[in-house]
């Protein structure tokens, strides 16, 4: 079993919705992870941070889940960070398919971030 196979896909699904419902915005990065985890079909595992920037508004959402994350670069000074989610040390919580694997958190437990944001802020995940 290739362990990166889960999440490439688990990202490419996630990628994919993310964009087709990017004209209506109705997509939430939690949603994306949920609508992902529910069809990727894989054994394994993944920790994932899942943004969506609206351009008219200036808001970044965003989702973690685990030990994965973001940061947001205001003028050299952080002004956002997500924490990571863990059990304990090397333990962070993992998305997978529930049906395949006993040992997984569901996209519900994501922190979910709306961080407002202006032109020329960097965004590091």
């Amino acid at each position: 079993v290739d362990s990166g196979d889960y999440p490439k896909h688990f990202m490419f699904v996630t990628k994919e919705a993310m964009t087709l419902e990017e004209a209506n915005s109705a997509l939430t990065p939690v949603k994306a992870m949920r609508f992902a985890q529910a069809t990727t079909k894989k054994p394994g595992t993944t920790t994932a941070t899942v943004l969506s920037l609206n351009k008219t508004s200036m808001l970044l959402s965003a989702a973690n889940l685990g030990d994965s994350g973001f940061l947001v670069l205001r003028n050299g000074k952080e002004i956002a960070r997500s924490r990571p989610q863990t059990y304990e040390f090397n333990m962070p919580y993992q998305l997978g398919n529930q049906e395949l694997e006993e040992c997984c958190n569901s996209a519900e437990d994501a922190d979910v971030y709306s961080v407002p944001v202006r032109e020329g802020d960097v965004i590091v995940a």
